[in-house]
């Protein structure tokens, strides 16, 4: 058994993300009867290494409690993984896209301003070089 400040620091978490995983449910320490600190058990340091890998994975606290919940039900995750990945995946995609929509914008308004002198606002225009560009 170990207290949240050593959990934390063997997984390379924060302690308040550690309370917060509890907050809501995701792990559920035993408390010392002497002094009323939370105890973290080896089934709760497995959640932790597993949390932490599962988010360089995309997933969220929510998938993780759907994930959690087949487990405690006694039904393999695995579809359920495989499922969101493909969801995170595409959603990533979409992001990827905008992103690139946007940098082209910016690149079009950076040569587009190069030439453009900066201007005081006034009551109809805060900044010039935004106001008149095209969106």
């Amino acid at each position: 058994m170990m207290t949240v400040h050593e959990a934390a620091k063997k997984v390379g978490i924060t302690s308040d993300a550690i309370r917060h995983y509890v907050r809501i449910g995701l792990l559920h320490p035993k408390r010392n009867p002497d002094n009323g600190y939370r105890l973290f058990s080896d089934v709760d340091q497995h959640r932790l290494s597993f949390m932490v890998r599962a988010k360089q994975f995309g997933f969220t606290l929510a998938d993780m409690r759907k994930i959690f919940s087949d487990v405690e039900a006694g039904t393999s995750p695995c579809p359920r993984v495989r499922k969101l990945l493909e969801k995170r995946m595409m959603m990533n995609q979409q992001k990827i896209t905008e992103l690139l929509v946007m940098q082209e914008r910016m690149q079009q308004a950076q040569q587009a301003w190069t030439d453009i002198p900066d201007a005081m606002p006034s009551d109809k225009m805060l900044c010039h070089l935004i106001e008149k560009m095209d969106a």
